[in-house]
């Protein structure tokens, strides 16, 4: 069997330029399709129709923020490197500030950060956090140490290229389920915590127009 073909796109501002290409990639039927979305999680009005037109071919498309999807190159360690020198050691380094997770905001602020379109997800994008779930609890498990502690500290787990494991992580999801319902479900179990899942459902529940 060959490798399950994934494609990505970032998606940009334009005057159609963007909906063609998008068009034309669905035409060539991938496994499925990653967006690099805007930072606030949304696509121009103009992309509804071909994916769409992928949901209809049952192929998925994904939304994953472009700010993820950046390679190593520096981080920031803390709010006060000069007075908190012990946090500094604790944090991983070598990773973009971009591509990091704020440990402080705990995963309800995590969770809220994608700003859902409910016409673009009843056309079939499937926003991705992009996050592993265990990472988004190690989120409130911090939270919850930092209410508790006398001295103030502030941490960011530093990420990568979250891009290089969504697409390896959908080679291989897509490589064990066949079928559209079990690839999106296996994704966003893989990539999204509970809460952030729940939203998207929230919205889509919100609308009886969504086709299941």
């Amino acid at each position: 069997m060959a490798d399950p073909c994934i494609a990505y796109i970032d998606v940009f501002p334009s005057s159609g330029i963007l909906e063609l290409g998008l068009t034309t990639v669905v035409t060539s039927h991938p496994d499925a399709i990653v967006l690099g979305v805007y930072d606030s999680g949304k696509v121009p009005d103009t992309l509804e129709h071909p994916i769409r037109s992928a949901w209809e071919q049952r192929i998925p498309v994904f939304g994953l923020r472009q700010t993820l999807c950046v390679e190593p190159s520096y981080c920031l360690l803390s709010s006060d490197p000069e007075t908190d020198r012990a946090l500094q050691r604790s944090i991983v380094r070598g990773a973009p500030q971009e591509a990091s997770i704020d440990l402080n905001a705990g995963s309800e602020a995590l969770d809220a950060m994608y700003e859902m379109q409910p016409e673009m997800l009843r056309a079939g994008l499937v926003p991705l956090q992009g996050y592993d779930p265990k990472l988004v609890a190690l989120a409130d498990q911090f939270a919850h140490l930092a209410k508790q502690s006398p001295v103030h500290t502030r941490a960011m787990v530093h990420l990568g290229s979250v891009l290089s494991s969504v697409m390896t992580g959908l080679q291989e999801i897509c490589s064990a389920h066949e079928d559209y319902a079990s690839r999106v479900a296996a994704a966003r179990q893989r990539f999204s915590s509970p809460g952030f899942n729940k939203r998207i459902d929230s919205v889509l529940d919100q609308s009886v127009s969504f086709r299941r």
